[in-house]
């Protein structure tokens, strides 16, 4: 399972195979840099 690109994922329940999902945004989404300390204040303020 490993090699798999961000926001893409295998799923499966009791009654159904694995399968292979895609996301936009989920948990393994990074952005390309870290927020300033300012837009971490900007956000909080929301």
């Amino acid at each position: 399972m490993s090699g798999l690109k961000p926001g893409a994922f295998y799923l499966s329940d009791e009654s159904a195979a694995f399968r292979k999902i895609s996301v936009p945004m989920s948990s393994s989404h990074h952005p390309p840099s870290a927020l300033s300390a300012e837009e971490v204040l900007a956000r909080a303020r929301r």
